[in-house]
């Protein structure tokens, strides 16, 4: 008899037959609200409504998840959801964490957020941090894929996988690189390593046209042998054989064409392959093919260049030579 009462004593002090005004019914109705209950074991809970939290806005759903209600370790506002999500933390706020063991042992932790399990990160503060064994101890950085561990660093932005980025950037410079690159160049927003394909016009400086491409400043192109094609201030400048060829000239034939005239600013150069001595440089503006203008010229030895209606000639007035010449074209528009 003592122990049903002793029961029943027990069971008053955690179950407690309430009422609730129902506007619908207009009638009292009952309900049993429980309390006094640290541990529940069960298989299943279906409930409409489950305010969870601690004093200190802490919300903690998983075993072994987060620290006790009473151990609050000066951890506030921090969501955890997982197994052994940001269990045993410490000194974290506005915090949140998702997966298993995620932001386990975060200490100093500020305004985190990460999604993945096997110890996710969990420290640093103003971090994103989303993949298996992802995280770093620095600040405001995003890292994005499985087991990225970059150190200590800040401010910057990682995606791939392991030490394989190919998305890099740095958010205190404003730069992003591609295809692996990690250090940033001087005055680049961009470093791109390998091949690039664009679909579609580009346009540097302008709004995209009509044309594969626009420029609006200066421009430079270089060769594998450091040949330099050089647009500036509106001319065309070219150092080396770019586009070179070779063309062979006999003794009284003496002139061959080697290109034409275009709309635009065209560079000539010729050289005697047997002696430098023989040589001559032409630059061309033609507003039309048969309308051009010799900017500057340089003419030497035996060899010549001209034009001839719309074309471009080479003449030789002596034996017969091998040229290497070269002819740059920018187009006006």
């Amino acid at each position: 008899m003592s122990r049903t009462t002793g029961i029943q004593n027990y069971l008053s002090n955690v179950f407690r037959p309430i009422y609730r005004y129902d506007t619908t019914t207009n009638a009292f109705v009952p309900s049993l609200e429980a309390t006094n209950i640290d541990t529940y074991s069960g298989n299943s809970v279906s409930v409409f409504t489950a305010a969870i939290g601690d004093a200190n806005n802490n919300v903690y759903v998983g075993s072994n998840a987060g620290n006790a209600y009473n151990f609050l370790k000066s951890v506030s506002k921090v969501t955890a959801l997982g197994y052994g999500a940001a269990s045993n933390i410490s000194n974290d706020c506005n915090s949140v964490y998702i997966g298993w063991f995620a932001g386990k042992d975060a200490l100093n932790g500020k305004d985190v957020i990460s999604i993945g399990t096997s110890s996710a990160g969990g420290l640093g503060s103003s971090n994103l941090f989303i993949g298996t064994d992802t995280g770093t101890v620095g600040s405001s950085n995003i890292l994005i894929g499985h087991y990225i561990r970059p150190g200590n660093v800040s401010n910057q932005v990682r995606v791939g996988l392991s030490n394989k980025y190919p998305i890099a950037a740095d958010l205190s410079l404003n730069w992003v690189g591609l295809g692996g690159i990690l250090t940033p160049t001087l005055n680049a927003a961009i470093d791109v390593s390998g091949s690039t394909r664009i679909q579609g016009n580009l346009s540097v400086n302008l709004q995209p046209g009509e044309r594969t491409l626009d420029v609006n400043g200066n421009f430079r192109a270089r060769d594998s042998s450091l040949n330099t094609l050089d647009f500036s201030n509106g001319l065309l400048y070219s150092t080396g054989g770019f586009q070179s060829t070779q063309a062979l000239i006999s003794a009284g034939v003496g002139t061959t064409t080697i290109g034409t005239l275009k709309r635009g600013i065209v560079q000539v150069s010729a050289v005697d392959s047997a002696s430098d001595a023989n040589r001559a440089a032409y630059v061309y503006f033609a507003y039309t093919a048969s309308n051009a203008s010799i900017l500057a010229s340089n003419i030497a030895g035996d060899t010549t260049l001209n034009l001839s209606t719309s074309n471009i000639q080479i003449s030789n007035i002596t034996s017969t030579k091998t040229y290497n010449y070269s002819i740059t074209y920018f187009p006006m528009p």
